[in-house]
């Protein structure tokens, strides 16, 4: 997501911007950032490039997603491996057991794979970092 706003406070490599343009939208409602919710139209930008910021100069800021295969890895990775571990554990604790109880046991931990994948982002949320692309005049 681009915004345009005005910088209120630099600091060494950040800058406090209030944003212009940020409109109440449907995109605004499913965003995951939360130092929007926190504080409204007031975001805190990492100046990589290191342009000289001055408080009250118009910038550029983007926001960028984290990569599309962290997000994969992050979400489809867990329930398979939960599968697996608990199959072959089943099958390597209890060897006079059968492969019904193998996979049951198999899908009670990428149930609970699941379940902690869930409870994990919901109190750590991914982080999104907004920064300054470019200054404008």
């Amino acid at each position: 997501m681009i915004n345009t706003g005005r910088v209120v406070k630099v600091r060494r490599k950040e800058a406090d911007i209030q944003l212009s343009d940020c409109p109440e939208n449907d995109v605004c409602f499913g965003c995951m950032a939360q130092e929007c919710k926190r504080r409204p139209h007031l975001i805190t930008a990492l100046n990589s490039p290191g342009f000289p910021l001055s408080v009250g100069q118009l910038v550029e800021t983007e926001t960028a997603d984290s990569p599309l295969g962290v997000q994969l890895v992050q979400a489809l990775l867990p329930p398979p491996l939960g599968f697996t571990a608990g199959f072959f554990l089943t099958r390597l604790f209890f060897p006079s057991s059968g492969e019904a109880a193998g996979a049951f046991a198999g899908m009670v931990c990428m149930i609970l794979a699941c379940a902690l994948l869930y409870l994990y982002r919901r109190v750590k949320p991914a982080k999104t970092q907004a920064r300054i692309t470019r200054l404008l005049s």
